[in-house]
């Protein structure tokens, strides 16, 4: 488990399956090395519109920025992926997250 902690952080997972865990105001960060399918984001204690998260309400919340698919949580809360496809990760976000 990697986890981002307070504030904006540039996270790497290594090699094999890593679970990068989120939770409520930590921060805009960064994974810079994930893989669709092998890892997995954990998203915990977020609140969007006063309910708790889903893979849905997730994936309706990210954009594309450049080469990168943000996933913005809360104000003040995103999470960046490196050089992920935003199309496949808006069509398979079952394949992302972890809620």
């Amino acid at each position: 488990m990697i986890y981002g902690g307070k504030g904006d952080d540039r996270l790497f997972g290594g090699k094999g399956s890593d679970e990068f865990v989120f939770e409520a105001q930590t921060g805009n960060d960064k994974v810079m090395d994930f893989e669709a399918g092998q890892d997995t984001l954990s998203i915990s204690g977020v609140m969007i519109n006063g309910t708790e998260a889903t893979v849905e309400v997730l994936a309706g919340r990210a954009y594309q920025s450049g080469k990168d698919t943000v996933v913005d949580l809360e104000p003040g809360n995103s999470i960046t992926l490196a050089k992920v496809s935003f199309d496949d990760f808006h069509t398979h976000p079952e394949h992302y997250f972890s809620v």
